[in-house]
């Protein structure tokens, strides 16, 4: 399961309850949703189309609302399935402290196969929010990494794995 943006927050509250996800990537998740400080720089349109699509009455009813009180705290120790966490050091969605809130998701996991990938090399890019500002970092990342775990390109597929499936 690959989730980006709310997604990755999503994601990785899917992997903390359902163990039949056999791989998540979180990228550019929150850890815990802090509307009062996001709804202080977030420019009028953003907010306007979270109310949007959240379904919230007003800008105070995130702040007030439990409704909105998105918090992975608690939860990820129940990820069992691998694990890669990936952010970008200048993420501006992700507030306050990007970083910080990424390593609490990778560090709060479950999982025993874990890798936290933050990108803080400014010549590549990837640095912005899902890696808008360089998407190729991205699909670089999450390809080797899943290489790595045995579920890339080259890995058997379910048909060819018939007979070992129980």
């Amino acid at each position: 399961m690959h989730g980006e943006s709310f997604a990755a927050y999503d994601s990785l509250r899917f992997a903390s309850f359902d163990h039949r996800i056999a791989a998540v990537i979180s990228d550019g998740g929150t850890h815990a949703f802090d509307w009062d400080a996001m709804l202080k720089w977030m420019p009028p349109s953003l907010a306007a189309h979270g109310m949007r699509i959240l379904g919230a009455k007003s800008l105070e009813d995130f702040a007030g609302n439990p409704r909105f009180a998105y918090d992975l705290e608690g939860v990820l120790h129940q990820i069992e399935c691998p694990l890669l966490v990936m952010h970008g050091a200048e993420e501006i969605l992700v507030q306050p402290n990007p970083l910080t809130q990424a390593l609490k998701n990778y560090e709060q996991a479950g999982s025993k196969n874990k890798t936290f990938f933050p990108i803080e090399d400014r010549r590549l890019g990837g640095l912005e929010h899902c890696q808008v500002d360089n998407i190729n970092v991205l699909h670089e990342v999450v390809l080797n990494w899943l290489c790595s775990i045995g579920l890339g390109p080259a890995s058997p597929r379910l048909s060819d794995c018939q007979d070992i499936i129980k």
